[in-house]
């Protein structure tokens, strides 16, 4: 039996479909080249209603770039996910 169990703590909609995270993904990736920089969640949170989303991409970068590359990897992408969720912010609704 496993020590922690984030599905335990989190709420179902943190855990997005592999589909469904791609196409927000690459909704964000503005350059198409595979990656999320912080200009690009910066718009991602601005979307989601961030007050300061430049302040909230560098939280999200610090979250969920565990190589330290300065980008976010799709491999890294369901770490920002739960990091917006945990806030309170709703990643599939935004416009």
């Amino acid at each position: 039996m496993p020590l922690y169990n984030p599905q335990s703590i989190l709420p179902p909609q943190a855990f997005l479909s592999e589909g469904l995270m791609k196409e927000i993904f690459k909704r964000y990736d503005k350059n198409g080249d595979g990656k999320l920089n912080k200009k690009e969640l910066a718009e991602a949170f601005k979307n989601m209603g961030a007050f300061i989303p430049a302040w909230r991409a560098h939280c999200a970068m610090a979250h969920a770039d565990s190589d330290s590359n300065g980008v976010i990897t799709p491999d890294e992408f369901q770490h920002v996910i739960i990091y917006a969720n945990k806030l309170g912010y709703t990643v599939w609704n935004d416009t």
